[in-house]
């Protein structure tokens, strides 16, 4: 099951979402519930490098792909980005960009449109499980 609000993955008993706050059998506006989601984005949006997942997936032999669109600055391969959802945070070293046919980049920013117009771009991170990261999560660009 998946919020409606944020697309966070959640079990399929849960009455609100952990990340976004958000109310699952309640009628009350959008707004309202998206507010503890818009502060936590506000914040990482203050940051370098800030991107929200929209896919997870595992390529074998090479490790865990988060893909997404980046909302704000610059990514490089061995940079250390850290996932956050709500209280919990994962911190990972990012082993490899790849867009569609092309995956021998270095760096991605903003705004940058690949083959197709796409904007999509996919990290391979090093030592994180498919099970750990979900849709709806942020990353951001830390320091070591």
């Amino acid at each position: 099951m998946k919020c409606k609000y944020c697309r966070a993955r959640l079990p399929d008993n849960a009455n609100y979402c952990e990340f976004c706050g958000g109310r699952l059998n309640d009628n009350t506006s959008t707004d309202i519930k998206n507010e503890s989601t818009n502060a936590v984005a506000n914040d990482f949006q203050n940051r370098d490098f800030y991107m929200t997942i929209d896919d997870v997936f595992m390529i074998t032999g090479r490790g865990t792909v988060i893909t997404g669109i980046i909302e704000q600055g610059e990514i490089s391969v061995g940079d250390f980005v850290e996932i956050s959802m709500g209280n919990k945070a994962i911190r990972a070293k990012v082993e490899g960009i790849e867009v569609f046919k092309n995956s021998n980049l270095t760096t991605a920013k903003a705004g940058d449109e690949y083959a197709g117009g796409s904007r999509h771009v996919g990290l391979l991170l090093s030592k994180v499980k498919r099970t750990e990261v979900c849709c709806g999560q942020i990353v951001r660009k830390i320091k070591k």
